[in-house]
């Protein structure tokens, strides 16, 4: 799995290279999930490795609106999604087709 940094994600949406966008969680946090054009990815901090949790998907959102409206390639989902990873089958209507 690649690994970006906010300047970098930016930069890929800003060009087209993210297919999506999807909030994970991580104990009571939220780290950034994405697919570009080259497979997966994960938002990190700036300086490290570590992935960049938000304490609330409120921050998380507000940060990706700042990044260039990557709210938009955001995947739907439910509460009852929080318990695992979204699904994101061609099957599934709740997936929002961009």
């Amino acid at each position: 799995m690649q690994t970006l940094t906010q300047l970098e994600f930016q930069a890929a949406f800003a060009h087209g290279a993210v297919k999506s966008v999807a909030l994970e969680p991580v104990g009571s946090q939220f780290a950034v999930k994405f697919v570009t054009l080259t497979g997966e990815a994960s938002l990190v901090q700036a300086r490290g490795t570590q992935a960049r949790l938000f304490g609330t998907t409120d921050s998380a959102l507000k940060l990706l609106h700042k990044l260039g409206g990557a709210v938009s390639c955001l995947r739907a989902w439910s509460i009852g999604s929080l318990s695992g990873p979204p699904n994101t089958s061609a099957a599934d209507p709740t997936v929002p087709r961009h």
